[in-house]
């Protein structure tokens, strides 16, 4: 996404269009371009997986997924807002810290709420490492 966002600004640039859609958000520019999709797909994974999975404790576990990935969302984006000079390296550096914590841990929990839901279906697992 980072990749995205810094081709994004090089656009905006040369580009008039481009560059009100960049200047509509103080942030990175990656989350110009990926907030509309991220919040959409969020929510119809929400929505979907509260209807597929069984039991409330997973369905909240999703929750906690999705609630740690905007989280991190949330933190890139304060760091974009203040430019480094404002903020002293320990403070960026923990900030950044704990994003990529979030981000980490709500991918985590996503793999293991869909690995507990597929274990629920095939009920036996079999593994040949010969």
């Amino acid at each position: 996404h980072e990749r995205v966002g810094t081709s994004f600004k090089l656009l905006a640039k040369k580009s008039a269009w481009a560059q009100s859609i960049a200047e509509m958000n103080p942030t990175h520019s990656w989350q110009v371009l990926f907030f509309p999709f991220l919040a959409i797909f969020g929510l119809y994974l929400l929505w979907y997986l509260s209807k597929e999975l069984k039991g409330f404790a997973t369905r909240r576990w999703v929750v906690v997924a999705l609630v740690c990935l905007a989280s991190a969302i949330v933190l890139d984006g304060v760091e974009g807002i203040y430019p480094s000079a404002e903020l002293t390296y320990p403070v960026r550096h923990f900030m950044k810290l704990v994003e990529e914590f979030l981000e980490m841990l709500g991918t985590t929990v996503f793999l293991l709420v869909f690995l507990d839901a597929l274990l629920q279906k095939i009920k036996r697992v079999e593994l040949d490492i010969t």
